[in-house]
């Protein structure tokens, strides 16, 4: 059964968080922290059926909301776009980094349930935002993306000229029919100098074992992401899976419908990639 929790982020923001835990709760597992993507949420699509076959094969799996990614607490779906639009690449990077130092450390609704081993699998966005912790966090087990940008920089000069205009810029959600708004802070942070977004830097300095999963004709973040992410990487522990015939999302939509044949290689080499980085000890 998936426990519904909130964990209280350092500015005060409530982080909605979605558990699930091997047949035996009490005794010491490894976790995976499932973060989404961009214009997604924690129940989308595969989420909870992929947090299900993990906690089947002995993983605690905890699913975030990030805090500003426009949903209202576990709730699916978009609510609230005045949150949406105030969100910002940082605040995700941090959001994730309090969260994975909560489970470290066995604090707030995680007392008493330290993990030895403590892994991220994100999509889209997300993998992005994972990257980036990773590469500052040599407490982490190891990191899965599946359909991950390698940069943030996916907008073009149209776009980015009325952002600055409007001190907006407006995305269309196909699903919802939603006009969604990226705010001024997200614009103010993607134009400011530096590399605190650049994900291929990051990537070079990780040292953690890596998993790549992507969809071959993935239309949406071309598998071109994924190999740029791999010829990256510095760090012999890392593999990159192409999931043949399948995009974005491994033939999978919202609401679930099933689970596909894509979907199920990219379940079993996530398993095989965690089964093989976990302490004996917590076998």
């Amino acid at each position: 059964m998936t426990e519904e929790i909130f964990l209280r982020m350092s500015d005060g923001e409530e982080l909605p968080l979605f558990i699930d835990r091997p047949d035996n709760p009490s005794k010491k597992t490894p976790a995976v922290i499932v973060a989404h993507g961009f214009k997604g949420f924690a129940t989308w699509g595969f989420f909870p059926f992929v947090a299900e076959r993990l906690a089947d094969a002995g993983f605690t799996v905890i699913r975030l909301n990030f805090s500003h990614n426009g949903t209202d607490g576990h709730g699916p779906d978009f609510p609230r776009l005045d949150r949406f639009e105030k969100n910002t690449f940082g605040r995700e990077v941090r959001e994730l980094g309090e969260l994975f130092d909560a489970v470290v450390g066995a604090a707030g609704p995680f007392a008493e349930r330290a993990q030895e081993s403590v892994f991220t699998l994100e999509l889209t966005r997300g993998g992005g935002i994972a990257l980036l912790h990773a590469a500052t966090e040599p407490r982490l087990a190891g990191v899965i993306t599946w359909a991950s940008v390698a940069s943030f920089a996916r907008f073009s000069d149209r776009q980015l000229d009325q952002w600055r205009t409007n001190r907006y810029l407006e995305i269309q959600n196909s699903r919802t029919n939603q006009t969604m708004r990226l705010g001024e802070e997200m614009l103010q942070e993607f134009e400011s100098p530096g590399d605190f977004l650049d994900i291929i830097g990051a990537v070079r300095s990780l040292e953690r074992p890596l998993l790549i999963v992507h969809g071959e004709v993935d239309l949406t973040v071309s598998i071109v992401d994924a190999e740029r992410i791999d010829e990256s990487v510095r760090s012999d522990c890392t593999r990159l899976v192409r999931v043949p015939r399948t995009g974005h999302t491994f033939g999978v939509v919202h609401p679930f419908g099933g689970s596909t044949p894509a979907l199920e290689q990219a379940i079993d080499a996530t398993l095989s990639f965690l089964q093989n980085r976990v302490i004996p000890a917590e076998r």
